[in-house]
């Protein structure tokens, strides 16, 4: 079977799609700037386009699947097909023709596109992710009927061993009874497993999506928004759809799979008990009431446990972030006195919590106890006056546990509901709130050649700072000079490369590349564009191919010769798995993602040998003798081909740049050329830190 490469599939696929002429010259400008895809970058493709999908395996349900139109992916590319009549047909050379199963088996997923490109957010993403698991329901309520019709049985075979074995002395019939019971209780057993397995399936299936869709968002959203959100709370919002997934599965998620069922055991307990029913009718209404008012206790307590909470782990997200500034001052005893204070708090509000949780079961279970206790004291009673048999009584008392139990259940659970309503309102709130470029499909075609800059009035603040990190930064680059941008500790060096980067949205001015605003590139092309390295190299848990081929294709040999030019040569023929070295191996006692000493400026400053990007933005003050070396002869290398900016403190360095842009305090005291003999105040040497200026308004340096 003839497959296509990624990249002419995907446009095939947009044609196929019939979308609007935005849409196709968006993609298609984006499939211009890709040398070739993969099938993770092809899945990128498709988020950034909006257009639904969902991956599954091939197999014999992909023809049960509906579809718009598919993609089935082999080792090779991949081919489009529709369904028509239950058979897939794939498009080879302009037409849809049926595929057999022997070609069939050459692929191994598929791309199923449920629908065009969306225009606007879903009012209910999750719901319509629910909706697709709906025809699942009616054979999980098959399940429980058949297993409860298993339960319902079970005491009247205990009444029939007490009143007619035991009472009729056919002891005879007694091992023709166990085996039924055995068997029914083995079968009762078995679609109960069954059930849990399905539903446990499902919801770890539904968190999944859950977890990868929010997650895919994140990496969508603004860097401005990512970096004001604490980590704690990017990782907690991956984790709402463990809220919900734990009502689907275990005892509670049987539960609710249960409680429709009580009423055919309510049927059975009047049957045999006549007005006894009135006790387990009575115990359900005071277990809602119960129910209700713990709901309302726990909301007004939970509010007060998340606040005591959140202030004790923004104290754990603070010393985790900055554990070594603190050994190294004397802020630690005010720092415990303050986490001792949040840490009572917290506990306090937790040991309320789990009081009030603690009362009501206790009032669930004496609700349980006396509602066995008073049929036992009705039903004796009834058995004097010959209305129920002994053994109708103890089978009355197996019935009531099947209706209390579920009820039970759920009213012990009842806080968790609300709970669940609130993740369901985040997470669609979380995947309806815009992200960059959603449902923008403008994109200027970026240049191939070193482009020219231009900062006009560009002005940046933070939240809760007095002074912005920029303020009405102007200044013109041409293009393929060298830019020094220096500069004292906190003078908004490092926020103006990442302003230029497009990781910082600013409040006023521009900027602009080659003549065009950055708002009107898109900011995922824009910045795989260009190359941006930050003062503190970072790292990823893979490999040094990986870590350094960025996504891109390269050779083995090409990635060495730049090992070698950034002066790490001998360590790197210590390795003994080469490029396939994983990072975390070398920095196994790291514990967060920067990389650090030798092994990382290496790696960092291989990957800036490795790629021409037409424009790098490196964000490296302080060199060591042999980094600055390497760098001197990087930007000898680079010097014409492409428009370097980076940041300084060393005087050398701004001599060999064609411009140096001199900032102080968020503002740009000087932005031209370097002047052949330097005044004094916009020599680079007098720009150390000042006790004045050691205090920065940005949190970038």
């Amino acid at each position: 079977m003839k497959t296509t490469e990624f990249k002419p599939l995907m446009s095939q696929l947009l044609k196929e799609l019939e979308v609007n002429s935005n849409i196709r010259n968006f993609g298609d400008r984006w499939l211009d700037e890709h040398a070739s895809l993969s099938l993770d970058s092809t899945l990128t493709f498709l988020d950034r386009l909006d257009i639904p999908y969902e991956v599954h395996s091939v197999g014999r349900q992909l023809q049960k699947q509906e579809c718009l139109i598919g993609v089935l992916v082999g080792d090779d590319g991949g081919v489009l097909y529709q369904l028509e009549n239950q058979q897939l047909q794939v498009l080879l050379d302009g037409q849809y023709t049926p595929i057999t199963p022997e070609e069939l088996g050459a692929y191994s997923i598929a791309l199923v596109i449920t629908n065009p490109p969306r225009e606007k957010p879903d009012a209910d993403w999750l719901d319509g992710r629910l909706k697709r698991y709906r025809p699942i329901i009616p054979k999980l309520m098959i399940l429980g009927f058949i297993a409860n019709i298993f339960a319902l049985s079970i005491p009247f075979i205990t009444m029939a061993v007490y009143d007619h074995v035991i009472g009729g002395g056919a002891a005879h019939e007694l091992p023709g009874i166990a085996v039924g019971a055995l068997l029914l209780f083995g079968m009762m057993l078995s679609m109960r497993i069954l059930r849990s397995q399905l539903l446990t399936t499902i919801s770890n299936r539904v968190s999944r999506e859950i977890s990868e869709s929010i997650l895919n968002r994140l990496f969508r959203s603004s860097p401005t928004l990512l970096k004001q959100t604490p980590y704690s709370t990017l990782l907690a919002r991956t984790s709402i759809g463990d809220r919900l997934k734990g009502l689907a599965q275990g005892t509670l998620g049987g539960a609710l799979l249960d409680l429709p069922f009580v009423l055919m055991f309510l049927i059975a307990i009047g049957i045999l008990g006549g007005w006894l029913v009135i006790v387990p009718i009575i115990s359900i209404a005071l277990y809602a009431l119960l129910a209700r008012q713990s709901q309302k206790q726990s909301a007004k307590m939970s509010s007060h446990t998340t606040v005591g909470g959140a202030s004790r782990q923004t104290l754990i997200d603070e010393v985790a972030g900055k554990l070594y500034f603190m050994k190294g001052s004397n802020v630690i005893p005010h720092w415990i006195r303050r986490f001792k204070k949040a840490n009572t708090l917290a506990a306090r509000n937790s040991f309320a919590m789990a009081t009030l949780q603690a009362k009501f079961t206790s009032m669930y279970y004496f609700l349980s106890i006396g509602s066995n206790l008073a049929v036992i004291a009705l039903g004796v009673g009834l058995i004097f006056d010959g209305l129920m048999s002994p053994g109708g009584l103890i089978a009355t008392m197996m019935l009531i546990s099947r209706v209390t139990g579920p009820v039970n259940m759920l009213a012990n659970s009842a806080a968790r509901f609300p709970q669940a309503k609130q993740a369901k309102q985040q997470i669609n709130q979380l995947i309806a709130q815009r992200v960059e470029g959603s449902y923008n499909f403008q994109h200027a075609p970026l240049p191939e050649a070193a482009p020219a800059i231009e900062l006009d009035q560009l002005t940046i603040r933070f939240p809760n700072q007095l002074r912005p990190a920029l303020s009405g930064v102007s200044a013109n680059v041409e293009a393929g000079q060298l830019v020094a941008v220096t500069g004292a500790m906190g003078s908004g060096k490092s926020s103006l490369l990442e302003a230029i980067g497009g990781l910082l949205v600013a409040q006023n001015g521009f900027v602009k590349i080659n003549g065009v605003n950055l708002s009107q590139y898109d900011p995922q092309l824009y910045r795989h564009w260009l190359g941006y390295r930050g003062e503190q190299p970072q790292m990823l848990l893979t490999s040094i191919r990986d870590f350094v081929s960025d996504g891109r294709e390269m050779t083995d040999e090409h990635i060495e010769q730049a090992i070698t030019l950034s002066g790490g040569g001998e360590w790197y023929s210590s390795l003994p798995d080469g490029l396939a070295t994983q990072l975390g191996d070398i920095t196994p006692y790291c514990l967060t993602d920067r990389m650090i000493d030798f092994e990382g400026r290496i790696l960092a400053h291989t990957k800036l040998l490795a790629h021409d990007f037409p424009l790098y933005l490196l964000d490296i003050p302080s060199l060591n003798s042999a980094e600055r070396q390497a760098f001197e002869e990087f930007l000898t290398r680079r010097r014409g081909n492409a428009t370097i900016l980076f940041t300084t403190h060393d005087n050398d360095l701004v001599k060999m740049s064609d411009q140096v842009i001199v900032l102080d305090k968020g503002a740009a005291v000087y932005a031209g050329p370097v002047p052949e003999d330097e005044p004094e105040e916009s020599d680079a040497a007098n720009l150390a830190p000042t006790p004045d200026n050691e205090t920065s308004e940005a949190p970038n340096e």
